[in-house]
């Protein structure tokens, strides 16, 4: 396998796009979040591998003036594998997603 056959082989590429809505308290942040990602294989984008849509709660404070955490837990509500029939894709897509990021200013 010559190095271009084998980056198109191992080359993928995903579309992501998502929402948050939630309730503002304090520096508290509690909501719902909903993403989407598609997955294409191929340099060009033209060979669509799957989608999933994920849908969870999603957390954010601030701790101080320096420093927020968030959290983030999401579960694949729907997905599809190109050419697939069943109700998740679990081919290209996990199950769960978990986030959790720590964030200090300086």
């Amino acid at each position: 396998m010559n190095q271009i056959a084998a980056f198109r082989h191992i080359h993928r590429f995903f579309s992501k796009i998502g929402e948050q809505e939630g309730l503002t308290v304090h520096g508290f942040f509690v909501g719902v979040e909903a993403r989407y990602f598609r997955q294409y294989e191929g340099f060009p984008l033209n060979n669509f591998a799957g989608q999933a849509l994920y849908v969870g709660p999603t957390f954010y404070a601030k701790l101080g003036e320096h420093a927020l955490i968030s959290a983030a837990w999401n579960s694949q509500a729907w997905g599809s594998a190109s050419g697939g029939s069943g109700a998740h894709d679990l081919v290209h897509f996990d199950r769960h997603q978990a986030r959790m990021r720590l964030a200090v200013t300086f």
